[in-house]
């Protein structure tokens, strides 16, 4: 019972941590954020199951909407869709934890920004891609997969899981 209130209480507050973290510039490389709300929403998939995967990418994506005021409902649906790739992708690829991990992060980036170009392309008649978009996106990936397993290490240890095969 006090594991499950010190790992509740863990992630929630690196929930708001992150989410606060997400809404500034703290965190920037050449103009290059991580994106702390796909990696918990991946991490939650990972660890508690689609459900769960889904509805915090849900709610996460539905803060964020409401919080930056572009394409309302666009982030809700990409990350609750990241929520459930994860368990799509763990049921058919079979890789050591890390290196999922990783697969899953570099795949949800890429995803993430197809469907943003596409969303933005389609609803705002706006091209977000330019010569810097490729750019952009390895360098988000190279930081989302160093935050990302730098976090999963933190919270497999602070929930007692495995992190390693």
């Amino acid at each position: 019972m006090k594991d499950s209130r010190i790992s509740f209480f863990f992630y929630f507050v690196i929930t708001f941590i992150l989410l606060s973290l997400q809404s500034t510039q703290f965190i920037s490389i050449v103009n290059v954020y991580p994106d702390f709300i796909m990696i918990l929403t991946i991490i939650y998939a990972f660890f508690f199951g689609p459900m769960v995967g889904m509805l915090s990418g849900f709610f996460l994506g539905l803060l964020l909407d409401v919080m930056s005021g572009v394409l309302f409902g666009l982030d809700s649906f990409v990350f609750t869709l990241l929520g459930s790739c994860v368990f799509l992708f763990q049921r058919t690829v079979k890789f050591p934890y890390i290196i999922s991990l990783i697969f899953y992060l570099i795949l949800g980036t890429i995803i993430k920004y197809i469907l943003y170009a596409l969303f933005y392309w389609i609803f705002d008649h706006t091209n977000i891609i330019d010569p810097g978009f490729v750019l952009k996106i390895f360098s988000e990936i190279i930081l989302n997969v160093i935050f990302g397993v730098v976090l999963y290490i933190i919270a497999a240890h602070i929930d007692h899981r495995e992190y390693h095969d």
